[in-house]
Order: C-alpha cells, then structure tokens, then sequence
C-alpha cells in the first residue's frame, strides 16, 4: 500500500485545519533546517499536535513532504492558469512576454521552499517537483496559448514542449546562478525574443 492510499482525508473542518498546520510546520522546518533534520516529531511539535495525530493524516515523513510539494505545485500553477488565461487573445509577441513574466513570477513563489525541494527531496519513487512543473505547464500552454496562435511548429504540443523545457532550464540557471536577473526586465526581454523567433510563423 503506496504512502497516499495509507494517508487518511481530512473531511471536518477541524481536521482540515490540522492537516494544513502539519503541512505548514513541514514547509517552515525544509526552509530552515533542510530535509534530513527535519522530523515527524519536529513537524508535530511545530504544528502543535501530537505525534499520532500526525500518523492519524500521514504514513511518513515523506508523505507530509509529498503534500508540501503538491501545495507548492498548485500554487504556482494557480498564479500560471490565470496569466495563461489573461495573455491568451493578443498576439505573439505580447502573449509570449505575458508567459515569459508569468513563469518568472511563479519561481518567486516559496522560492526557497522550491529549492530545498528540488535539490534535497529528490527520491526514486517520487516524481521531482520540476518535472511535475514542466508536464503540467506544458499541458497548460499548448491548451490555453498556443493552440490559438499563428505560430510556425505544427506540432503544438511539441512545441510547448520545447518553450517550457528551455524557459525552465534558463530560468533555473538564473535562480541558482545569477539570481539578480531574476529580478530586473534584462531576461525577461532575452528570453521573449528567444520564444517568439522560434514560434514565429
């Protein structure tokens, strides 16, 4: 039986509250002491429950860092679904700058929750948090952007394949690298001329 199937569903408010507390406690500890101090009895005491409550919602540690990783995931899909809505009637190049800005908005989002999750989480049987990112915004944009634009690839879905990928890579790079770039409109501008010369038809 899988780490989800063992995790029982908050269906009271009360419990919903505590479930998000136990999640919460998880998020701060990762930022501040990293994924290997950071226990299931520390989580319990920093969410303020007991240890068996904790059991009582997760099976593990890594059923609670899952749930982390699923909120994070959600969140910044969220503030992408609504830019991808807002940008997706104008044109290339404006449409593309929307993205560009979207995507660069959403990696400042728990940016340093992001990080430990991405370099300090990783295991065999858990799909990366980057990877989830990637597959699901690449879902996103071939639906919601480019399947109503004139753009060169006839292939969609392969094409929003290649924009996310090398947007992601690049952008990454920057966080961990070049951090200041993250902040001004200098890759924003690089990178929309990068997308657009490649989607233009």
């Amino acid at each position: 039986m899988d780490r989800e199937s063992r995790r029982r569903k908050p269906t009271q408010e009360r419990a919903r509250v505590t479930v998000e507390a136990i999640i919460e406690a998880t998020a701060q500890l990762l930022v501040e002491d990293g994924y290997a101090r950071t226990s299931t009895n520390r989580i319990a005491r920093r969410a303020g429950v007991s240890v068996g409550s904790l059991y009582h919602y997760f099976g593990d540690k890594d059923a609670i860092v899952d749930a982390v990783i699923e909120r994070v995931l959600e969140r910044q899909l969220a503030a992408l679904t609504e830019a991808l809505s807002a940008h997706a009637d104008m044109a290339l190049e404006p449409a593309v700058r929307g993205l560009v800005g979207a995507v660069l908005a959403s990696q400042r989002i728990e940016a340093e929750l992001s990080h430990v999750l991405l370099t300090q989480c990783a295991r065999g049987d858990r799909e990366p948090l980057d990877s989830r990112w990637k597959r699901r915004l690449t879902d996103l944009l071939a639906a919601q952007m480019l399947s109503g634009l004139p753009v060169r690839p006839q292939n969609v879905e392969l094409a929003a394949y290649v924009v996310v990928h090398g947007v992601f890579a690049i952008i990454r790079d920057a966080l961990s690298e070049r951090p200041e770039l993250i902040r001004g409109d200098a890759l924003t501008h690089e990178l929309t001329e990068l997308v657009v010369r490649y989607l233009r038809a």
